[in-house]
């Protein structure tokens, strides 16, 4: 959803017109949003794509003020989203302007955040700030009620076995985790991260890894992991430093608190415990 945040207040402070859809009925979090542009732009997906070529319609179909639009679910929407074909998918589209500044803020500082959106039969009337309960969008009476938890994300800039131990265990304390072997497109979602989000470098190949930490020192992400020898993270500081980059207190080089660890799940574990302690203050 930051990514989304981001775009939207892009596009509001330009004056152009931004749509934004997730679904409403729990098929989905409400964190797992798209953000619909002029001309067919779209940023993020729904539902693992299950509706991506409708999206672009929903719009227009619900007018200025947005509404919510029952969606039947497509043999290939089905396959593509692990949904059953026949059902019906509620998804709310609503304009970037309609949902209150404070909440695009919060979303985009990570923060906790929850409005609620006013409805005239599936056509919404209006949007106020309400007080945050978990992550859900469900409809109650003649409202919509749409509350956002604050989710931290992990980007490891690798592959191999103790990248996916990293993963899972990220994922164990709830936070979202991508591994993307490719340096590209790891420096395309590094940017998109905020000072409670994570990322952790590894590999032996000097170059890839250092465009990785290059990117993410220049990213916000809070910690920064570098996985390796000493030696190794001696040669990636002189790396980024001829490229103008600053190895700053985030990057923490060899990554993980020394608990003699030996193995994936190990390793996985002493970066995990440190970036939590690096990111809640108890820790260098």
């Amino acid at each position: 959803m930051y990514d989304i945040a981001l775009t939207v207040q892009s596009c509001l402070r330009a004056d152009t017109t931004v749509h934004v859809a997730w679904v409403v009925d729990g098929s989905a979090p409400p964190t797992e949003a798209v953000a619909l542009t002029p001309g067919g732009g779209r940023i993020g997906t729904l539902l693992d794509g299950a509706f991506d070529v409708d999206l672009p319609e929903l719009a227009s179909r619900v007018g200025s003020g947005g509404g919510i639009v029952d969606l039947e679910v497509s043999p290939l929407a089905a396959l593509a989203g692990g949904l059953e074909q026949g059902s019906t998918v509620r998804i709310a589209v609503a304009p970037g302007a309609l949902i209150p500044e404070d909440a695009w803020e919060a979303i985009s500082d990570r923060r906790p955040v929850a409005f609620s959106i006013g409805l005239d039969g599936d056509r919404f009337t209006g949007a106020t700030i309400a007080d945050p309960a978990g992550n859900r969008s469900e409809v109650v009476d003649d409202h919509l009620e749409v509350s956002l938890s604050a989710n931290s994300k992990v980007v490891i800039a690798g592959g191999g076995p103790i990248a996916e131990a990293v993963a899972a265990a990220f994922r164990f304390v709830s936070w979202e985790a991508d591994v993307v072997p490719e340096v590209s497109a790891a420096t395309g979602i590094m940017a998109t991260l905020s000072p409670t989000d994570a990322i952790v470098v590894m590999g032996h190949d000097l170059e890839i890894s250092g465009r990785a930490l290059e990117a993410a020192v220049r990213s916000k992400a809070g910690y920064i992991g570098s996985i390796g020898s000493h030696q190794m993270q001696e040669m990636r500081r002189e790396w980024i430093s001829y490229r103008g980059a600053a190895w700053d207190d985030r990057v923490h080089g060899p990554a993980g608190l020394d608990i003699g660890a030996d193995d994936p799940p190990e390793i996985a574990i002493a970066i995990v415990a440190e970036a939590l302690g690096h990111l809640r203050g108890n820790g260098s």
